[in-house]
C-alpha cells in the first residue's frame, strides 16, 4: 500500500513540470488531483472513438476519426503556440477536458444515431 501512494505520489509531482495548477515547490495539490482526473477523462475520450474506428465501417468509420484528428489539431497548435510564447495557454488542462467532453458529446451522439439508423433498416 505505501509502495502504491508513493508512486501515485511521484506521478502527480512528475506533472508539476506540466500543469500551472501545482505549486511550485512540488507538493500535491489539488490541482494535480485535477490534472490527473483531466487525463484520465481525456484518455478515455480518446478510447471511444479508436473503438469505434475499429468496429465501424464506411462513412461511420470516417465520423469516428474526425474528433482524434481535432485532438491532433488542436495538441498541435498548443504547441506551436507554446514555443513561440511559452506563456500561451497556460490553462491547457482545462482547454483539453472541454475538447474531450465536447469529443464524449459527439460520441454519444453519433452511437445514438448510428444505432437508430441500424434498427431502422432491420
Amino acid at each position: 500500500m505505501h509502495r502504491q501512494r508513493c508512486a501515485i505520489l511521484a506521478a502527480c509531482r512528475g506533472l508539476c513540470a506540466f500543469s500551472p495548477a501545482l505549486s511550485a515547490a512540488g507538493t500535491v495539490t489539488v490541482g494535480a488531483g485535477l490534472t490527473v482526473l483531466i487525463l484520465l477523462v481525456t484518455a478515455a475520450s480518446v478510447y471511444l472513438p479508436l473503438a469505434a474506428y475499429r468496429h465501424w465501417t464506411g462513412a461511420w468509420r470516417k465520423a469516428a476519426l474526425a474528433p482524434l484528428l481535432i485532438l491532433l489539431l488542436w495538441v498541435v497548435l498548443v504547441l506551436a503556440h507554446r514555443a513561440v510564447d511559452p506563456s500561451a495557454h497556460p490553462r491547457w488542462p482545462l482547454e483539453l477536458f472541454v475538447l474531450a467532453m465536447a469529443m464524449m458529446v459527439y460520441m454519444v451522439a453519433a452511437l445514438t444515431i448510428k444505432s437508430i439508423l441500424d434498427k431502422s433498416r432491420r
